[in-house]
């Protein structure tokens, strides 16, 4: 039996592209939806909501990556 595992995992990395798109689309609206006016009337600027924002999907994807690896570890 042959299986390409190149191709299998670029084919599970285009899934798991869309899947993180989609969902850091939705958490981008829902989050601004509901903080951006109130940092914006905190005085902050937008270019700072936009680094918090980065901030927040970098650690949730940081800890995806972790929950992944532990699962995963062989003892």
């Amino acid at each position: 039996m042959d299986i390409n595992i190149e191709q299998e995992a670029n084919s599970l990395v285009e899934k798991l592209d869309d899947a993180l798109e989609s969902a850091t689309e939705e958490f981008s609206v829902n989050f601004t939806e509901r903080q951006y006016s109130d940092w914006l009337d905190a005085g902050y600027k937008a270019a700072e909501f936009d680094l918090l924002e980065s901030e927040i999907l970098h650690r949730a994807l940081q800890k995806l990556v972790n929950r992944w690896r532990e699962a995963n570890q062989v003892s």
